[in-house]
């Protein structure tokens, strides 16, 4: 498809402008892209293309941090760097997941370093899928050990979705289910970890930042006591 005026117009500014303004170009992009309905996202290919082969390493973070092309994502995901790839898994629409088909689109398979995953796990964009399957340790997160889990529940009790309301602006009977599955998730886990002093703690964190499931009335403020209570 030929390209538009506006965008040869851009791509004319991004191949010459100042770093900085060109990662300002990114982050307003990013900011609209969010206010647009994923079907009619723009994703910036021409554009980011252009940036990416500047190979400015301020550039690059800008890309990492905020931009939505897969393609130039990936390239850069490739680089191992792991400053860069935290940021892309932190900060890339979906975590780097197919929104419509929970496929990881920046490798061939999911990171397995646990600073990655938390990185990867306090990203607000992952969809309500990508959650339960984490929550409930499903295929692709059921390989992942112990530690890794509980490092990786932790960060998502940092993750804003958590004790995100959900959003009644637009009514969505599936949108909601799918929604408050996830905080029905989170509390279940209280009914099937491990009754241990560690896993009391990893709750403790999740939990006290977990928005009520719906339906279910949550204890005011969920304690490590309250786990034992569990019996």
């Amino acid at each position: 498809m030929a390209l538009s005026t506006e965008e040869i117009i851009e791509g004319a500014f991004l191949e010459v402008c100042p770093p900085s303004e060109a990662v300002e170009w990114l982050k307003r992009r990013r900011e609209s892209a969010s206010k647009t309905p994923l079907l009619m996202r723009d994703d910036n290919k021409h554009q980011e293309e252009i940036l990416y082969l500047r190979n400015d390493a301020f550039i690059e973070f800008g890309l990492a941090r905020y931009g939505v092309n897969a393609g130039v994502a990936q390239r850069i995901y490739e680089r191992e760097h792991r400053g860069i790839r935290c940021t892309l898994l932190a900060s890339f629409p979906s975590g780097g997941f197919d929104p419509f088909g929970d496929r990881f689109l920046l490798h061939a398979s999911l990171p397995t370093d646990t600073q990655e995953l938390c990185a990867l796990f306090s990203n607000s964009t992952l969809s309500d899928s990508i959650l339960e399957k984490l929550l409930e340790r499903k295929s692709p997160f059921d390989s992942l050990s112990d530690e890794t889990f509980e490092s990786a529940i932790i960060a998502l009790a940092k993750n804003p979705r958590m004790s995100t309301p959900y959003d009644e602006t637009y009514l969505d009977g599936y949108s909601d289910y799918s929604y408050h599955k996830v905080f029905s998730c989170a509390w279940q886990l209280a009914a099937t970890v491990p009754v241990t002093p560690r896993w009391a703690s990893v709750l403790y964190y999740l939990l006290n930042a977990c928005h009520p499931a719906r339906g279910v009335e949550a204890p005011i403020k969920w304690t490590r006591d309250t786990f034992y209570a569990r019996g």
